[in-house]
């Protein structure tokens, strides 16, 4: 639309500086011829042809614009001061003319607030994490992330502009993501069907390898539609130039699969077949690691998953062990919105389950320095037991200070023996629980060095434990709290 009402001006302009020089021409023309009297007879006056055009062009477009009029260019510049004049009038007795109804505007403002997503937007180079755990974490988003992330922008005047109905969108699910793999690809058969005639069959394990190196969770579609095209955009129209070449009549189907080196797509006609070369880099990646440290890592993990499970009730979000992103594995738990007693000597020991599994499995002296930032978080969690929460035998906060006006028990030397007392009795019982189950762990391990990863939905199976998957849109609670309040109640009436 934008071009016909500038092809609209140009024409206009060019017409209206025809009529201005045929209008200086015909002035011109019409001086008489001189006569053998000239030198005594006055010249006659000159007669120039009326104007075409009383308006320029540019001037008739901002008439047309102003008045809103939807009359040609070409016929507003011929109009007379008259009728411009009345025209003018009319629109400004009429005020449904020149006023706009907003009655019925919707006015939708887009942006990215990385900021409401936390850590989420920043884990650009995750491409491990299962995608329904950023989903699950995204959809427990609400307006209220929504108000403080505006406000680290806005002033809290123009974040009240914005309102409160806001449409938060969460990070795409797996099945999303299978979803959009399967309808681009078949998007890619189709055009090469148009083109060669021939319907190329692209069978699960290609979609699932493009999954597995196309999907970063916190970068959303895009690399995924990069993987497909690097994947099938060159593949394809080689497989159907092979197949042709060897007579493949129109119509006719080709089954593509993925080659056991997964490394190649493998097409088929007839007796025959090609193997395509494709680059599935973070498969690579994934299965760098030597049997050796893949046992390594399995050990360590199922000890975490395993103590997790046994003691909060739920299986972890996913244990995982093939990683492409950093050289290690990790074991993912949901979220706490509150944190007892019991639960947090319980996490203790889960931080602590990964060293112990080592130690169990491969000897005291055979542990790795792999459980280093384990320790780390363990040994912080029961300082915080000790000296913040009164978990221990002070009930007094404790801990250090420069400041002369903070209130609080500086006398943090007595509470070093009793967190390294509370580490060494939690390291004891994750031991002791990895004994109790040691089939469930040993069945674990197996099904890490045979597939990478366990999910949440498939751990009891795994494992044998009866443990729920965490419900994805609440954080979990194992204490019952309200249930003992029921009882309190009920003994107190």
């Amino acid at each position: 639309m934008s071009f016909l009402r500038d092809l609209e001006y140009r024409t206009a302009s060019a017409q209206f500086e025809l009529d201005e020089r045929q209008s200086d021409t015909d002035d011109t023309d019409s001086t008489p011829a001189p006569s053998a009297d000239a030198a005594t007879a006055a010249p006659a006056p000159a007669k120039p042809r009326p104007r075409k055009f009383r308006l320029g062009a540019w001037e008739a477009r901002e008439l047309q614009r102003t008045l809103k009029l939807n009359v040609p260019l070409t016929e507003l510049m011929a109009w007379s001061p008259e009728q411009v004049q009345a025209e003018v009038d009319a629109f400004r007795a009429d005020p449904a003319r020149w006023q706009t109804d907003y009655s019925k505007l919707l006015i939708i403002v887009t942006g990215n607030l990385d900021e409401m997503y936390e850590d989420l937007a920043e884990r650009v180079e995750d491409c491990d994490t299962d995608a329904d755990v950023f989903h699950a974490m995204s959809q427990r988003l609400s307006v209220i992330d929504v108000k403080k992330a505006l406000g680290s922008r806005f002033r809290p005047e123009q974040v009240a502009r914005l309102g409160n109905q806001h449409v938060i969108y969460p990070s795409l699910s797996r099945s999303a993501y299978q979803r959009l793999i399967a309808r681009t690809c078949a998007q890619y058969v189709d055009e090469v069907a148009v083109r060669s005639g021939l319907r190329i069959d692209v069978a699960q394990p290609v979609l699932d390898e493009i999954y597995a190196n196309g999907v970063f969770p916190a970068q959303g579609t895009r690399p995924v539609f990069s993987t497909v095209h690097g994947v099938l955009g060159g593949s394809l129209v080689r497989a159907a130039l092979w197949a042709i070449e060897r007579g493949a009549p129109p119509g006719a189907v080709l089954p593509l699969t993925l080659g056991d080196d997964r490394k190649h797509l493998c097409v088929r006609w007839g007796d025959a077949e090609q193997r395509l070369p494709v680059v599935f880099e973070l498969e690579g990646l994934r299965e760098r690691a030597s049997l050796d440290f893949r046992t390594l890592l399995a050990v360590h993990e199922a000890g975490h998953g395993l103590v997790y499970a046994v003691l909060m009730g739920t299986a972890p979000q996913e244990v995982r062990i093939n990683v492409a992103s950093f050289n290690g594995g990790y074991a993912s738990y949901a979220p706490q919105k509150a944190w007892s007693r019991r639960m947090l000597r319980d996490v203790i020991c889960v931080s602590l389950a990964g060293r112990a599994a080592e130690a169990l499995v491969f000897g005291p002296d055979a542990a790795t320095t792999g459980a280093e930032a384990d320790r780390k978080q363990a040994t912080a969690n029961a300082i915080a037991y000790v000296r913040h929460h009164g978990f221990g035998s002070r009930v007094s906060r404790t801990d250090v200070t420069t400041q002369q006006d903070e209130d609080i028990n500086t006398d943090v030397q007595p509470t070093n023996a009793e967190a390294e007392a509370l580490m060494c009795a939690e390291a004891e019982r994750a031991t002791a629980l990895l004994r109790t189950h040691g089939d469930a762990f040993r069945a674990l391990v197996q099904e890490l060095l045979t597939t990478g990863t366990v999910p949440a939905a498939e751990f009891a199976k795994v494992t044998g434990i009866a443990v729920t998957a965490a419900a994805p849109h609440a954080p979990s609670g194992p204490e019952p709290w309200h249930a003992r309040w029921s009882a309190f109640a009920g003994d107190g009436a």
